[in-house]
């Protein structure tokens, strides 16, 4: 063994390739085995690209919401999809609108976070969707596995 290492002469070219090669593969290795799974979350629908008044949207953005919306990524495969939907009127021209949404995460273990899009999903953070060529963003009022007094 020792006549082997004698015998090969690495630059420090070499062994930088070398490292650059062992280093790509851990972190391909990595983005392609993380453990995807699917949550279900509750959110509180408003939208920057409308007016959100204190929480509530117009009633015509209220309406557009329907079980079965879909956020696909570029692949083809559902990144979130609406499984319920209960709005709630709060004046003549204002709407409160939930929506249960099942959303595909990668589950971080370092954290104990589920994270979607980079982000961590927590209860009292935003989730932006893009639901059948609707822009929806959402505050989680609910975390699939934590207890619910509602």
């Amino acid at each position: 063994m020792k006549t082997l290492f004698k015998r090969i002469h690495l630059s420090f070219f070499d062994i930088a390739l070398i490292t650059i090669g062992v280093v790509s593969v851990i972190f391909l290795l990595y983005i392609f085995f993380r453990k995807e799974s699917y949550i279900t979350i509750i959110i509180k629908i408003g939208s920057d690209s409308v007016n959100w008044n204190g929480g509530t949207v117009p009633q015509w953005f209220g309406q557009l919401f329907y079980i079965g919306m879909k956020e696909k990524d570029g692949l083809g495969r559902t990144m979130a999809e609406v499984e319920n939907v209960n709005s709630y009127d709060t004046s003549p021209n204002l709407r409160a609108v939930y929506a249960k949404v099942k959303l595909r995460v990668i589950y971080n273990r370092a954290s104990n976070q589920y994270v979607f899009r980079g982000k961590p999903v927590l209860i009292g953070s935003t989730v932006r969707l893009y639901l059948d060529r609707l822009l929806a963003d959402g505050l989680v009022t609910y975390l699939e596995g934590m207890s619910d007094s509602r």
